[in-house]
């Protein structure tokens, strides 16, 4: 108890809005002599998670400022997951726990799906709308050291194929279907030549176009 009083002493010197402490008991007599000796020098919040069988009246009356209920919520969810899926897995039905799970409009609102779809209204580009990128590959990247001496790091390959090209793929994909053709502009510096050996005009035709200005 010594010790624990001067740590809390020298979080309060140091600034502390409040002071949490904890306990590994499954009954609450360290906590609240605590409470006791340290008295209101600052707010003191407890975490029950050992203790929790004693009734929150208890806390109350002994001052303590707030009670983290830490895990339960986590705890509860683990065993209504765990229940449905043994009953999913048995059952191979949805039917009997109907009225035990949230509708899927639930989730969307917890998530925020309205707000997300008024960004994308906001923000997305209409369709029909060209579109256009600028991909930015002309430095080098010291910190690659002998692995950029040769080539520019967005030519440094992954999984089989140039980080430029994964770039690429994720554009051409994004857009593929609503936007039509798209414009690509490609900045190269450091060996931009290496690029264009890689990525000529001619191997994409009309549908990419590149800037081989620093």
């Amino acid at each position: 108890m010594k010790e624990a009083l001067k740590r809390a002493e020298a979080y309060r010197l140091a600034g502390a809005d409040a002071i949490l402490i904890h306990s590994k008991s499954t009954r609450p007599d360290e906590v609240l002599a605590f409470k006791k000796e340290w008295g209101d020098r600052l707010p003191v919040v407890i975490v029950p998670t050992t203790y929790y069988s004693t009734p929150t009246d208890v806390f109350r009356e002994a001052g303590f400022s707030i009670v983290i209920w830490a895990n339960m919520i986590l705890r509860s969810a683990v065993r209504s997951m765990r229940e449905t899926a043994v009953h999913l897995a048995s059952a191979q039905s949805l039917h009997a726990l109907d009225d035990k799970i949230v509708p899927v409009k639930e989730i969307f609102r917890l998530q925020g799906a309205d707000e997300l779809a008024e960004a994308e209204k906001k923000y997305l580009p209409a369709i029909g709308v060209r579109a256009r990128a600028l991909i930015l590959a002309a430095s080098r990247g010291d910190e690659f050291g002998a692995l950029t001496e040769k080539r520019p790091k967005a030519m440094l390959e992954v999984s089989g194929k140039p980080l430029l090209q994964h770039q690429i793929d994720t554009l051409e994909e994004w857009h593929r279907g609503a936007y039509g053709k798209q414009r690509l502009k490609n900045t190269r510096g450091l060996r931009r030549s290496f690029v264009q050996e890689i990525y000529s005009v001619d191997a994409f035709g009309d549908r990419w176009r590149y800037c081989c200005r620093c």
